[in-house]
């Protein structure tokens, strides 16, 4: 399945980082609301970028923990 990160959000579109780590531009009308920096996403059936809320968790702890390693906290 393929997911795409959130990499910002400006002038009414959401860059996305695919797994082949290139971008693409999404308009804000096609990523659900609740979307957000950081965030991953998965396509929909709908055609709608929706959150992918265990991968977006799974991401955010490999970076936390990352963060952790290199300061020593």
């Amino acid at each position: 399945m393929n997911t795409f990160t959130v990499d910002r959000i400006e002038s009414g579109y959401f860059i996305l980082e695919t797994e082949e780590k290139t971008y693409i531009d999404v308009p804000k009308d096609q990523v659900s609301e609740d979307a957000k920096e950081g965030s991953v996403l998965r396509l929909s059936e709908t055609g709608i970028y929706e959150v992918d809320a265990i991968k977006t968790a799974e991401r955010k702890n490999k970076l936390f923990q990352m963060q952790n390693s290199l300061f020593g906290e």
